[in-house]
């Protein structure tokens, strides 16, 4: 079959490792703009400050999605 192919997996294997020197490559040559650091209290205020008033509907509409999501998963993987 396919799937069981020696051939097809070592292929894949050599994509797979391409594709990882590829990216360790990108991330050794990249010039990473470095920020000035930020105490955490004060960005952790800020998000919660975010979702707590300028962002509040979305926040919950994203929380009652991911509740259905939850009860959606729960159903579909019971046995009748």
């Amino acid at each position: 079959s396919i799937a069981a192919s020696n051939a097809n997996q070592f292929i894949g294997g050599l994509a797979a490792f391409a594709i990882f020197v590829m990216q360790i490559a990108v991330i050794f040559n990249t010039k990473w703009k470095i920020g000035h650091p930020q105490s955490q209290e004060s960005s952790t205020n800020a998000i919660g400050w975010l979702l707590l008033n300028e962002y509040l509907l979305p926040f919950e509409i994203v929380s009652i999605l991911l509740l259905a999501a939850l009860i959606g998963a729960a159903l579909l993987s019971r046995k009748n």
